[in-house]
């Protein structure tokens, strides 16, 4: 199905729809879409300097096990 067809469709079921709360939902998406934000400065200071820890091998990783037992293990304290 094409995306023109896919807004018709949606278009036809969004004129036939009753349910405030489905009305509320998409009012929402679109909402949010049409929002954008900016980092402030210090919040792309702090990102670059985790990308360079990355880069230079500094930052530590988990895998899903590791923090599993970790989160395990501070909890039974």
């Amino acid at each position: 199905m094409s995306v023109a067809q896919d807004k018709i469709q949606l278009a036809q079921r969004l004129l036939q729809t009753e349910d405030k709360n489905i009305l509320k939902a998409i009012e929402l998406i679109f909402t949010q879409e049409d929002e954008h934000f900016e980092l402030s400065a210090s919040e792309k200071r702090e990102l670059d300097r985790r990308l360079a820890d990355v880069e230079s091998g500094n930052a530590k990783f988990y895998t899903m096990a590791e923090v599993k037992k970790m989160v395990r293990k501070k909890s039974k304290k």
